[in-house]
Parts: structure tokens; C-alpha cells; sequence
């Protein structure tokens, strides 16, 4: 009997401490799992802290792009009120006579047809006008200097009254009139040479004016393509750019929801919000553009900007 209470004595201990074993070995690979899940979660906050402070930079990098092209849009504003100010001085006008129109428009009218653009510039641009001046002035001595060539023929008459008139035979002291009329013709060789070397002279002149003419206006007409090119590509530019700010957008606004959601985390909808500054940031840049090339085209088109495209 006494074994037997020994024995179940020692059997009771046993399992004590082997519950307390148990006990001590589930804790030990608790507190091992434990640590390796604190050293993932560690793992894992540093690297959303590195892409947070990457996007961060980003976002930053952006803001001071933006900051650098408005700058640049405020210099240009300065610069097209400085060369109003200067044309103002050099007409002679008034600061209301002269707009050069710089606000940016967000929706332009669409441009006219490059030949109608080209029938303007052939009518408003100041060297072409100036060269076909000149080029009607040298037809017009041409023309003068082909009739100074011809024999003159002159007409002459004449009324007179006096008292006496000595051409009234016998002489009377009264007051009586007559007239005379003659006609000639005359011609000199050395005024024909001088006036035929005048008209070729005035030739020469025409088709020097008329080879320059040409050569103005391939120049002029191959600068307006490029330009008008150019604004057409801007067009297409500002359109992709506003796609894609839309898509931005509409990304943020999805990872947003999925946020609330607890579907997406905080770096993705700060990567999201860092695509849409990126994509306002290409879209402004586009609009800038769009805007320069415009007036540059008007320019070349020797027009004003307004007169681009249709207004309504």
C-alpha cells in the first residue's frame, strides 16, 4: 500500500512537471514566432518608410517643377508686358491701343486650315507687302521710262487780250483779243538711250525684287508649316495629357476607396496622389506650350491671335 501511494505520488509529480515542460516550451515557440513576426513587421514598416520617403521626394521633385514652370509663365508674362510697353513707345500709342494678349486660354478654338493661314500671311506679313510695293513701284518707272522713249507730242494754245494788241493790224486803243494754236512732234536720240537704259534698269530691279519675293515667301511659307505643325503636335499633347490626368484621377479616388476599405495601404494612395501631381504638373507643361506656339503661328501668320481658329 505504501508503494502504492508513492507511486501515485511520483506519477501526479510527473505530469506536473511535465505540464509546466509543455507549458515552458509553448511559450518559448510563442515567443519565437512572436519575435520573428515583430522582425517582419519591423521589416516591413522600414521599407514603407523608405517608399514612403521615395514617393515623398517625388512628390517634392514635382512641386518644385511646378514651382519652375510658373516662375517661367510669370517671366513670360513679364516679358510680353515689356515688349508691349516697348512697341507702345515705338508707335507712339497709347498703353489700350496695344494688347498682346498672353492670358492662357484652357480650351482654344481650332486652328483654320494651313491655306487659309498662308492667304493671311501672303496679305498681313510685313516683308511681303513691303516686297510687292517695291515691285509695283519699279513696274510703274518701267512703264514711265517705256513712254518717255516714244516721240513727244505737243499741243500748245494761247488766248490773249491787250490794249493795244499789237497783233491787230491796223493798231486800235481798245481792248481786242486773238488766240494761237500749234502742234509738234519731237525726238531725241540721246533721251532714248537714257530712258531705254532706264527701263532696264527698272527690269532688272523687278526681277531682282521678284527673285527675292519667291525666296521670302518659300522661307516664310516652310516657317509657318513648321509652326503650324508644332501646334498641332502641342494639341495632341495637351489631349493625351488631359486623358491621362483623368485616369490619375479617377486611380486616386479607386485606391482611396480601397484604403477605407483596408485594401490598399497609405503609400499606395500617396503613390496614386503623386501620379496626379505628375499628371497636372505634363498637363500644365502641354498648356504652356499649346499657348507659346500659338502665338508664335499667329506671328508667322503676321495675325492676331484671336483670328487662329474659329471662335465660335
Amino acid at each position: 500500500l505504501d508503494f502504492q501511494v508513492e507511486k501515485l505520488v511520483l506519477e501526479v509529480a510527473c505530469r506536473d512537471q511535465l505540464r509546466k515542460l509543455r507549458s515552458y516550451i509553448e511559450v518559448f515557440f510563442a515567443s519565437f514566432a512572436l519575435q520573428r513576426l515583430l522582425q517582419r513587421l519591423l521589416r516591413d514598416v522600414e521599407a514603407r518608410k523608405d517608399a514612403g520617403n521615395a514617393l515623398e521626394s517625388d512628390r517634392l521633385r514635382v512641386q518644385a517643377r511646378g514651382a519652375g514652370l510658373q516662375g517661367d509663365l510669370a517671366s513670360a508674362r513679364a516679358e510680353a508686358s515689356r515688349a508691349q510697353e516697348a512697341l507702345r513707345i515705338q508707335l507712339g500709342r497709347n498703353a489700350g491701343d496695344v494688347a498682346l494678349a498672353f492670358d492662357v486660354e484652357t480650351n482654344p478654338a481650332p486652328l483654320h486650315p494651313f491655306g487659309r493661314l498662308w492667304a493671311e500671311a501672303e496679305q498681313h506679313r510685313e516683308e511681303l507687302v513691303v516686297l510687292a510695293e517695291q515691285m509695283e513701284a519699279a513696274g510703274a518707272r518701267r512703264e514711265q521710262s517705256s513712254y518717255a522713249r516714244l516721240p513727244q507730242l505737243l499741243v500748245q494754245g494761247k488766248l490773249r487780250t491787250a490794249r493795244p494788241n499789237p497783233r491787230v493790224i491796223p493798231p486800235v486803243d481798245e481792248f481786242r483779243g486773238d488766240w494761237s494754236a500749234g502742234v509738234s512732234l519731237a525726238w531725241s536720240p540721246t533721251a532714248f538711250w537714257a530712258q531705254t537704259h532706264r527701263v532696264s534698269a527698272a527690269e532688272e530691279e523687278q526681277r531682282s525684287l521678284a527673285a527675292e519675293l519667291e525666296l521670302v515667301r518659300r522661307g516664310l511659307r516652310e516657317q509657318l508649316a513648321g509652326v503650324y505643325a508644332a501646334v498641332e503636335a502641342s494639341q495632341a499633347r495637351l489631349r493625351a495629357s488631359d486623358e491621362a490626368q483623368q485616369a490619375a484621377r479617377a486611380a486616386l479616388r479607386v485606391r482611396r476607396l480601397r484604403y477605407r476599405s483596408g485594401l490598399n495601404t497609405l503609400n499606395d494612395v500617396i503613390e496614386a496622389q503623386t501620379e496626379l501631381d505628375r499628371a497636372e504638373l505634363n498637363w500644365l507643361d502641354a498648356l504652356v506650350a499649346l499657348q507659346l506656339n500659338r502665338h508664335v503661328l499667329a506671328r508667322a501668320a503676321g495675325i492676331e491671335i484671336e483670328d487662329l481658329g474659329d471662335q465660335s
